[in-house]
């Protein structure tokens, strides 16, 4: 959105050499502080783990992979029109023609 909008990313977007993204593992960057930290991997996993974490009464990160999934509202703008992949959109950069009209846009 800023990159579309005003001409800025102030977030960071991690790359390999190839181009690939990733996500770091933050819950070993946290150990790597002294900060408990796990990563979880189902919804399962996290009713024990945030108990622990409770528990531990000092700072504890969990890593919760989370998606992103559209809830349409009729008559509201939806974020995730932006986000649905587009030709002419690289990076949240308009590289060529026009932005397309949402369809979900709100009307006044």
């Amino acid at each position: 959105l800023e990159a579309g909008h005003y001409h800025h990313t102030f977030g960071t977007v991690f790359k390999k050499p190839d181009g690939t993204r990733y996500n770091p593992e933050w819950a070993e960057v946290a150990k790597a502080y002294g900060i408990k930290a796990k990563k979880i991997s189902s919804a399962e996993e996290f009713k024990a783990v945030f108990k622990e974490a409770l528990e531990a009464n000092e700072p504890y990160l969990i890593d919760v992979p989370i998606e992103n999934i559209p809830v349409p509202t009729d008559g509201v703008w939806n974020i995730n029109d932006i986000y649905t992949p587009k030709e002419n959109v690289v990076d949240g950069k308009l590289m060529y023609g026009e932005p397309i009209k949402s369809k979900h846009a709100a009307t006044k």
